[in-house]
């Protein structure tokens, strides 16, 4: 980035505040991922699309190529997608249909089943392989339910909806509090951090051979992890949105990308990938 967009960026973020930042930095300089970085398959529906720069420009600044997964009814194809990439990113978007979970149809509002039961062969493939997931907000919740877990919903509780839903506070809505001795404490610390919130529904029940690694202080799960992976970790909040002026949210990318590195390193790279 040249001085002057440095500058330009600044001001804007002093005048404007946090919510701005990601925008402003893709605009003016967005990052190229390095040549032959680890690839990260970017799970995502087509009518969130978006959101793609916001998390291609994340995974560029820690050193990852983002590939793009859209979902196929082809459950053959799962395998073929996962081979191509070296860790898995799941997206936010829709709420998860509480069918996948035996939930009540009405404490859901847009859903999209056919990106549900893709995502759940998805996780579960990529489990298999001990390959690198990350899972963000929709991505938590998916990712609980695809350990056989379920999704709460969160708009009946007035309280509830006003702190984690989208509104005027979203940016820096309140605090997590990171449990010591967890995959994310080796990223982010253990202790309180604060984070954005963007969600009308989260985990309920944690699924088998899941344990919570962060939550808020009225109860909520924030972040949940697979303590016999490599590395499986599912939050909450869109550290893709505060990427750019938040280490913490920068550092769950690097820590991505790194698993993914180690990862690639550790399996025979296909022949049209070398």
């Amino acid at each position: 980035m040249t001085k002057r967009r440095r500058v330009i960026l600044l001001v804007l973020t002093v005048a404007c505040g946090l919510p701005v930042v990601a925008l402003v930095g893709y605009l003016l300089a967005r990052p190229s991922p390095p040549q032959g970085s680890p690839r990260i398959g970017l799970s995502m529906a087509s009518s969130f699309v978006v959101q793609r720069p916001l998390y291609e420009d994340a995974l560029a600044r820690a050193g990852g190529t983002a590939v793009v997964i859209t979902p196929t009814d082809d459950p053959a194809r799962v395998a073929e997608l996962l081979d191509d990439v070296d860790a898995l990113l799941l997206s936010g978007g829709d709420d998860v249909d509480p069918a996948m979970y035996g939930g009540d149809p009405d404490q859901a509002g847009s859903t999209n089943m056919r990106r549900d039961e893709f995502e759940v062969r998805l996780i579960r493939e990529a489990i298999k392989r001990d390959m690198p997931v990350l899972g963000i907000c929709r991505g938590v919740q998916i990712l609980n339910v695809a350990h056989d877990g379920t999704v709460r919903n969160l708009r009946d509780d007035e309280e509830l909806s006003d702190r984690h839903g989208i509104g005027a506070g979203s940016f820096r809505a309140h605090e997590v509090t990171v449990a010591p001795g967890t995959r994310l404490a080796e990223v982010l610390g253990a202790g309180p951090h604060r984070v954005n919130s963007f969600h009308g529904q989260a985990v309920g029940r944690v699924g088998d051979a899941l344990r919570v690694c962060a939550a808020s202080d009225d109860g909520v799960v924030e972040a949940v992890e697979r303590p016999d992976a490599t590395f499986v970790v599912g939050i909450q909040w869109h550290p893709e949105i505060s990427s750019l002026s938040d280490k913490h949210s920068l550092a769950l990318f690097r820590s991505l990308v790194e698993r993914a590195d180690e990862y690639r390193r550790s399996r025979p790279v296909p022949s049209d990938r070398e």
